[in-house]
């Protein structure tokens, strides 16, 4: 019963690997600002070097209104907005999946896992019941 709960921890890890995954920020380049009505978990940076992270940025022809969700006890959910010119921004970023590096480490999970059951010994003889290899009747000490 061990081997068998050791060989699914494997695939597992793997998924919640995947599932899980690595993020990293990309930049929007500046004539793709509205070319999305609206974007999630967008980061930006304005002139004056102030940086917001919003949830959600609904953009216009020439601004962009960000909204973060407010940790509030309130039976509906609130959010914090703010609206800025694009004249006033210097960089838009968007939160995405990194799939190579998602990639990279889940094989890593991977060959780690493997590696790890190959060279764990299991406690069960080859006949599975855990008892020892008897030879021929006739030929026991």
């Amino acid at each position: 019963m061990m081997l068998r709960t050791r060989r699914l921890g494997a695939p597992v890890l793997l998924v919640a690997a995947l599932l899980g995954g690595c993020t990293s920020l990309r930049e929007v380049p500046r004539e793709q600002f509205a070319v999305s009505a609206e974007r999630r978990d967008v980061q930006v940076l304005t002139l004056d070097s102030l940086r917001y992270e919003f949830d959600v940025v609904r953009f216009s022809a020439d601004s962009l209104t960000g909204f973060r969700r407010r940790e509030a006890d309130a039976p509906i959910e609130l959010y914090d907005w703010h609206a800025l010119s694009f004249g006033d921004v210097q960089r838009i970023s968007t939160r995405r999946t990194d799939w190579y590096r998602t990639g990279l480490f889940a094989l890593g999970l991977a060959v780690g896992s493997v590696t790890y059951l190959l060279t764990q010994r299991s406690d069960e003889g080859p006949t599975g019941d855990g008892g020892p290899i008897k030879g021929p009747i006739g030929l026991e000490e």
